[in-house]
């Protein structure tokens, strides 16, 4: 839907259903997204990618994961819980196990970038 923001595409095909679209989407108007957590993501998502400061992008994002994860999955990839494998080394202390992770590790890390997400500042090597 953001990426047509603005745009010709964005107009047309108001009438249809929003999966008989070309390119299938949402638009600001439709009755079955007013309102709904898809359009309150879609907002968070509008604002994190032009908010500037870090730890404010990365809130909007965490409120992202919430509605996710609360109200959701709305996330929906061709494969669901792929492995995601993370090989640590015997010298490297403090990184966080998979079941010390929210919901055991993500599904899949979408804009929050991983490791990252792990604070690997603070890892540590005896």
């Amino acid at each position: 839907m953001l990426q047509y923001a603005g745009t010709q595409t964005a107009t047309i095909d108001t009438d249809k259903n929003p999966w008989d679209r070309k390119p299938p989407r949402f638009i600001p108007t439709d009755k079955d997204y007013v309102g709904t957590p898809v359009e309150a993501i879609h907002k968070l998502y509008a604002q994190a990618i032009l908010e500037p400061d870090e730890v404010k992008r990365a809130s909007l994002v965490w409120q992202m994961w919430t509605i996710h994860e609360e109200q959701g999955p709305f996330f929906i990839g061709t494969v669901a819980n792929y492995p995601l494998p993370t090989i640590v080394g015997r010298k490297i202390t403090n990184v966080p196990k998979r079941e010390q992770l929210k919901l055991g590790g993500f599904v899949n890390p979408w804009i929050i970038p991983y490791p990252a997400v792990t604070n690997p500042e603070t890892y540590s090597f005896v």
